[in-house]
């Protein structure tokens, strides 16, 4: 059976739910409007339409791929810094799409080391690192005496790479683009068999050199595929590359060089949560509410490591002082006008509370502001306690009070581009451990693990002298 269907011209998709007796879980087609043809019914095959999702972690992936692709954002300032150049973001001119910055380095990635809350609070608040910090290696800028040294694809304090997108999407340890082959030996990705359009599925990862690109959506007629859509992280925001036919498809792998990987773990992408700020696909979409009061200057709901700067922006000047809380339990109130702390930013509209020298523990934080009876809203903060240390044989031993291990890393310093990032490997989800780093360790001189808070991560460093 055929199902015509008509739509308006401004519709974003029409959705298809199907039961099928061989599949566990619902079939779903998501049709994008702009291809302007009739969509057959689930199992259908007389006419073109997209593959239905095979199962539910197809679907996820799908789904948060258009996260950081569907993004609509808007800067404040005109001084977030665009990745790869001088340019910068536009104030009060809407983004479509994630931001690029390989933020990696810095263990800044949003959706994975940083929750999209976050990204947007730190956007919301004018004085945020978003708008202060620059860091690529050569162009680095800091109001906070910072030197960065970030790869020569680095701009924003936070932000997504490609490789980002794709191991976001899939739930897959973050990796680097050249990485795929090694992916590909250890049996966590095979290298598609039928390198051509009639051989590639939805959720394929398409590596090229310098590059990876996901594949949103795929397009039949009697079994035979037509259409290839692709998505991807690209300079200076996520975008939707474009929706190629067969021929168009198979002549982009030949002229870029391009090989068609398949996660074998795609089953363990298990999760998706729709986000407040992003609608995707048919989800409805929704009003946040910021706190223009307080938030911290790395947005709202950050991870920091132990010994980290930490300052915390009152925007909302009708307030004199403001009240610090750990787990819950007031540990102190700062009257901000005289308060060695808190300085006033250079415009005179907002206070700077500087607690980095407070000596703040591992433990779950908040702030809010306070005059008399009258409070604003909370911003919260966690901090993290982790260490890592190499050993005289080689063994790294980890360990952390209140976050579990997720990965491994080591980084290498290039003169010329700033630190690049190898064999990211993932951890078992402990608090503490060790690990056997001989094989790397003369050539890799910078170890990191990365620990998993309740709001974000942070990496131990260890640096070899």
């Amino acid at each position: 059976m055929c199902l015509s269907i008509t739509a308006p011209e401004d519709a974003a998709y029409i959705y298809i739910c199907t039961k099928s007796s061989n599949v566990d879980t619902d079939c779903y087609a998501a049709i994008p409007m702009h291809i302007t043809e009739q969509v057959a019914a689930a199992g259908g095959s007389e006419s073109v339409s997209e593959d239905p999702f095979e199962n539910a972690p197809e679907r996820y992936a799908w789904q948060k791929a258009h996260q950081i692709i569907d993004l609509k954002w808007t800067p404040l300032k005109g001084t977030i810094p665009k990745s790869s150049s001088t340019g910068k973001f536009t104030a009060n001119e809407e983004q479509a799409g994630m931001l690029y910055s390989s933020s990696i380095e810095y263990d800044k990635r949003v959706f994975q080391d940083v929750s999209l809350h976050t990204f947007m609070t730190a956007l919301h608040n004018p004085y945020s690192l978003l708008y202060t910090e620059n860091i690529r290696y050569g162009y680095s800028q800091s109001a906070y005496g910072r030197t960065y040294y970030g790869a020569a694809n680095s701009g924003a304090y936070y932000g997504v790479v490609c490789s980002g997108l794709t191991s976001y999407a899939e739930n897959f340890v973050p990796y680097g683009s050249a990485d795929m082959p090694r992916l590909a030996e250890a049996g966590l990705f095979e290298v598609v068999y039928d390198q051509s359009a009639n051989g590639v599925k939805r959720g394929d990862i398409l590596q090229m050199e310098g590059h990876v690109m996901f594949v949103l959506d795929v397009w039949r007629k009697n079994g035979v595929v037509t259409k290839v859509r692709i998505g991807e992280q690209w300079e200076p925001l996520a975008r939707v590359r474009g929706t190629y036919s067969a021929s168009g498809f198979n002549a982009l792998l030949k002229s870029e060089g391009i090989t068609i990987y398949r996660n074998k773990e795609l089953y363990k992408n298990t999760n998706y949560e729709p986000s407040p700020y992003v609608a995707v696909g048919d989800e409805t979409p929704q009003t946040v509410t910021y706190n223009d009061d307080i938030c911290t200057f790395a947005g709202d709901k950050p991870a920091f490591i132990e010994g980290d700067l930490i300052y915390i922006h009152c925007l909302n000047l009708d307030y004199p002082q403001m009240e610090i809380y750990k787990d819950d339990v007031l540990v102190e109130t700062i009257t901000l006008a005289s308060d060695s702390r808190a300085a006033k930013t250079s415009d005179d509209l907002a206070w700077a509370v500087n607690l980095s020298n407070d000596g703040l523990t591992y433990g779950k934080y908040k702030c809010r502001l306070k005059n008399g009876d009258t409070y604003s809203d909370y911003t919260y903060f966690e901090i993290i306690n982790a260490t890592v240390t190499v050993d005289g044989n080689n063994v790294a031993t980890y360990s952390s009070e209140n976050a579990t291990a997720v990965m491994w890393y080591w980084q290498r310093y290039h003169a010329a581009v700033g630190p690049r990032t190898y064999n990211m490997t993932p951890l078992d989800g402990k608090k503490t451990g060790t690990i056997d780093v001989s094989q790397q360790l003369d050539t890799h001189p910078l170890f990191k693990v990365v620990f998993q808070g309740e709001y974000g991560r942070v990496a131990a460093r260890w640096l070899r002298q």
